[in-house]
């Protein structure tokens, strides 16, 4: 009896993913923001941070230039107006770390 279930099984869980995709599709296109080309960084970076502070901007921190030549420097990325602006060094330099956005900092 469960070989005969395993076919109507599969087709139920098929069907329910289905649903699921076309769903989450239309809830993410309504939802989307739209991608648009931006100005460069003012300093070309990998394996950085990006924070989204509380009012829109972002926080980019550390990062690399290339293999052994780590970044100290932030900038702080403006939607509004699609620029970059320097926000300071940290103090070290610091490559593929984790950025934890605390209350009370304010930029």
């Amino acid at each position: 009896m469960q070989a005969r279930l395993l076919p109507v099984v599969l087709i139920t869980a098929l069907l329910f993913a289905c649903v699921l995709s076309q769903y989450s599709k239309s809830a993410m296109a309504s939802s989307a923001g739209k991608i648009v080309p931006t100005n460069n960084m003012l300093a070309a970076r990998a394996s950085h941070t990006a924070t989204l502070l509380p009012d829109g901007r972002v926080l980019i921190t550390g990062g690399m230039v290339e293999n052994g030549v780590f970044l100290d420097s932030m900038e702080v990325y403006d939607p509004l107006t699609g620029q970059f602006a320097a926000a300071g060094h940290m103090s070290s330099k610091r490559v593929g770390h984790s950025a934890t956005l605390l209350p009370t900092v304010k930029f």
